[in-house]
């Protein structure tokens, strides 16, 4: 089986479509998404539609939980605006499938526990960096699962704990390793290979839309854009 693993688009329907024509060329059969389908962008609809035409396993992360929740809607609230679209946008039935989803899930594959979250099993909003206290890796390597699957940070990682293995695909949506593009990784079930990929596409569409919206809001743009020095 070939397989796309996918997390924080945050309603950017420009990257989410580049990665899924890419994942299309390399036959892949399903999807792992690990949260984050909504928030910061603006094409939370189209997103949604994409992804919910794929065969797929998804999650939910923590933007979906400040939507479902309303916490977006607190004055202070610095990114409020691509979750009062979503409001206005989504249907009904993309609000009840956004409400269906588990923070949580885990599948077998290759005879191995495969768990997919966000932050992490415990946390929906915790990052997990290769850096992560002793704690934190003490904990993980205590969840019942081989390979588990995480989000939130938007930095791709793939490393080895005593007893399992610990990735992140990184963001499709909002990179924050200062390398422009929509990232994910392939995993050829068959080889046991992980890959990673950053597909070019064209951002500046997503810069204009944050002019429109929120033009104060310089990270939102910047963010897609910046490289290392």
């Amino acid at each position: 089986m070939k397989i796309a693993i996918l997390a924080d688009i945050h309603a950017n329907a420009e990257a989410l479509e580049i990665v899924l024509k890419k994942a299309k060329q390399k036959n892949v059969d399903f999807f792992m998404i690990a949260g984050d389908l909504i928030g910061y962008y603006y094409q939370p609809s189209q997103v949604l539609s994409m992804i919910q035409s794929l065969n797929c396993l998804v999650i939910k992360g923590n933007h979906e939980d400040i939507f479902l929740n309303g916490k977006f809607k607190a004055s202070a609230f610095k990114f409020k605006i691509g979750f009062e679209k979503a409001q206005k946008e989504l249907t009904h039935k993309q609000i009840l499938f956004l409400k269906s989803l588990q923070t949580k899930s885990i599948i077998k594959i290759n005879n191995k526990r495969v768990l997919l979250c966000h932050g992490s099993p415990w946390d929906n909003s915790l990052y997990i960096y290769p850096d992560m206290d002793k704690s934190i890796r003490d904990k993980l390597n205590k969840v019942d699962a081989e390979i588990i699957i995480t989000g939130n940070t938007h930095y791709p990682m793939y490393i080895e704990l005593e007893n399992k293995i610990i990735i992140n695909p990184g963001s499709v949506g909002q990179p924050r390793d200062c390398i422009p593009g929509a990232c994910w990784l392939f995993w050829d079930t068959i080889k046991d290979k992980f890959k990673f990929y950053r597909e070019n596409y064209n951002f500046d569409n997503v810069i204009k839309m944050v002019e429109h919206y929120e033009p104060e809001n310089k990270y939102l743009s910047n963010v897609l854009q910046r490289t290392k020095k």
